[in-house]
């Protein structure tokens, strides 16, 4: 984003005495018009919403952000791990048992962990997630194949990213 440039609105008067052009804005609805249209996209940008950073090793180990009215957790995660065999996602056990295709939306699981739906592992982050059907490129389970689960997906930046709830909101018609 460059340097904010102040600019001047001119308008024809209209007068055959040649008054030419004169700034918009002498009056307060013109001020105020003018203050509209230049801080406008600042203030819808102020009002979005924020999604959570990694740490310095890719993991998400905070999923609280910080917001105007208090804060709230990072619920939704769109799967970018770029192997073409999909992102384990992992039984309660930690064993692999679905594999998600990339680019697919999931959610965090709130319910099942009154806490917290991150979990520390053997020194990395996980995070409790809800998948749908669509989201299973493979399925290794031998009850309930195909089915909607929650499961457990790295917390990396490598395998999932945050996704904003605004943008959410807008994609849907």
């Amino acid at each position: 984003m460059g340097r904010r440039q102040d600019m001047v609105v001119m308008i024809g008067t209209g007068s055959r005495r040649g008054g030419g052009n004169r700034p918009a804005g002498r009056g307060l609805l013109g001020l105020m018009g003018t203050l509209c249209c230049l801080g406008l996209s600042e203030i819808a940008r102020a009002q979005s919403a924020e999604v959570i950073r990694p740490a310095a090793d890719g993991d998400f180990r905070i999923l609280d952000i910080p917001g105007n009215r208090g804060s709230y957790r990072q619920r939704f995660w769109l799967v970018v791990d770029r192997d073409p065999r999909g992102l384990w996602c992992r039984d309660i056990t930690g064993r692999p048992s679905i594999a998600l295709k990339t680019g697919s939306v999931i959610e965090t699981d709130e319910p099942s962990f009154p806490a917290t739906p991150l979990q520390l592992r053997e020194g990395k982050a996980y995070l409790n997630v809800r998948i749908k059907p669509v989201d299973i490129l493979y399925d290794a389970r031998l009850k309930g194949r195909g089915r909607a689960a929650l499961c457990l997906v790295r917390a990396n930046s490598s395998f999932i990213a945050p996704i904003n709830p605004d943008s959410l909101k807008q994609a849907q018609p």
